[in-house]
């Protein structure tokens, strides 16, 4: 339950002159007010009335009035003449800086507190179900829990990032003073806590590189070398020109995560990355060539005062919440030792959404939006990647200078492809690569084309040729037509 004396701060707080109360706190105990007030058979007969009184002056607040024009709205109510004296004290009180801070403080968990028990409901629901034998099976039951506690994370998150990202909402350009906002732009568009991408010209459009508190993604064709990019931006994120300072302080932690290729082939690529040597090559020699890799690897990571850490989780099963765990647990492992720079993940489209979608680009929007949450909470950019279809890709339209309108596959070396209202001369023209593919074939007489590493769901979990050994006989799932 609430305290009379937390009721008496919201009320102050709500009638203090000061510019760190602004709308974002004003909602807040709107929010607090409003929710123990829709119980309000738990409200002593004594309190009503100075839950409504701080309601309505919350109102006020977020309507735009001002200290002055609430206290003479709420005075000149009828309805609160016996709360005259308080008015007049809470009127007369003035927080110093400190005690302002502890105020706010308290609000905000307060705030997130009712976040939480928002969701008792929902958890009081599951474990009865539980206790009374509701579920028809265990998978059933750990489906519910899951939902529940995916969408509590949820919530949770997003109370954590409308904190983070800018308090400002509204800015009257004629009377308003700017300093906040310009304070905001300075913090995010000066580039100086960004991670290098390793690439100047995709520095200077990125503002110096990977941005704290947003995600980016990088998208191309199967085969068109998107683990291969990222894992060269780990390197030269590693790379890095550091200060002494730097050198010499908490080691700079870059998490990798792939749901696609192993933790070895991974390792392998980085390696060959780093050492400027070729996989083919390096394959045909690892007898010898393995006894130089964890030397070289640790070398590198160490002469820049970085680390790697590399983790591998299975597809379609793992969830953004299941990242954050993980996460929490690498800075617990490095406490005041290390801060996480950035995350990479390979890629989106193998992370599964905490709850159910019927379409599949809705699923991915949620993942999107716990990728958001994410890195706000954490203070640091993701960098992940997407699957796209290559007919699709390849017949994108373009268009060539004395050609017209066409389709990309049509470019050639020396023609002039139009980017914005600039011709621009092509210099190279990457060749389409032929890999290595299979053709499947169910009892159906439906034909399939794939490559080694393709995932198919089976009875037996997610199989692909290469590595889990999908084999003659395996029950593929497919979409059940309507």
């Amino acid at each position: 339950m609430i305290s009379t004396s937390f009721l008496n701060l919201c009320f102050t707080i709500l009638l203090q002159k000061n510019e760190k109360i602004d709308e974002t706190v004003t909602k807040d105990i709107y929010d607090i007010i409003s929710f123990y007030k829709a119980n309000s058979e738990k409200i002593p007969l004594s309190l009503q009335k100075k839950f409504s009184l701080i309601c309505i002056t919350a109102k006020l607040r977020i309507d735009g009035k001002d200290v002055d024009e609430t206290v003479d709205n709420i005075s000149s109510n009828e309805g609160f003449k016996e709360s005259e004296q308080l008015i007049k004290q809470v009127e007369n009180c003035n927080f110093t800086n400190d005690k302002l801070e502890l105020a706010l403080k308290r609000i905000k968990e307060r705030k997130k507190l009712i976040t939480i028990l928002k969701d008792l409901p929902n958890f009081e629901t599951v474990i009865s179900q539980f206790n009374n034998n509701s579920y028809d099976d265990i998978e059933e039951f750990i489906n519910s829990y899951e939902r529940m506690i995916s969408s509590a994370y949820t919530r949770l998150s997003e109370e954590k990032r409308n904190q983070s990202i800018t308090k400002v909402s509204e800015l009257d350009l004629l009377n308003d003073n700017f300093e906040y906002v310009l304070n905001q732009i300075q913090q995010s568009y000066s580039g100086e806590n960004s991670i290098t991408t390793g690439y100047s010209q995709l520095d200077e459009f990125l503002n110096g590189g990977f941005e704290p508190n947003r995600v980016y993604i990088f998208g191309g064709s199967s085969g068109d070398g998107k683990s291969t990019l990222l894992l060269n931006f780990v390197r030269n994120a590693v790379e890095r020109k550091k200060t002494y300072e730097e050198k010499i302080g908490p080691t700079d932690i870059y998490i990798y995560i792939t749901l696609e290729n192993l933790i070895d082939e991974s390792l392998i690529r980085l390696y060959c990355s780093i050492s400027n040597k070729d996989i083919h090559h390096v394959n045909k020699t690892f007898a010898d060539e393995r006894y130089v890799v964890e030397r070289t690897i640790k070398e590198w990571q160490e002469s820049t005062n970085s680390a790697v850490i590399m983790s591998y989780f299975p597809p379609t099963v793992t969830s953004v919440a299941d990242l954050i765990v993980y996460i929490n647990e690498i800075r617990n492992r490095y406490k005041n030792k290390g801060k996480i720079k950035g995350v990479y993940i390979d890629y989106l489209d193998l992370l599964m959404a905490g709850q159910k979608f019927d379409l599949y680009r809705l699923e991915m929007g949620q993942v999107v939006i716990d990728l958001k949450c994410l890195v706000v909470k954490e203070n640091i950019p993701c960098i992940t990647l997407t699957q796209l279809n290559r007919s699709t890709f390849l017949k994108s339209r373009i268009n060539i200078k004395g050609v017209g309108d066409t389709t990309l596959d049509q470019v050639k070396i020396g023609d002039y492809v139009k980017r914005g209202n600039v011709w621009t001369k092509v210099l190279k023209v990457f060749p389409k690569e032929k890999k290595k593919c299979y053709k499947i074939k169910t009892r159906s007489g439906k034909e399939i084309i794939c490559g080694p590493k393709h995932n198919f769901p089976t009875t037996d979990g997610l199989k692909n040729i290469k590595y889990t050994g999908l084999k003659i006989g395996d029950k593929l799932f497919t979409m059940e037509k309507k």
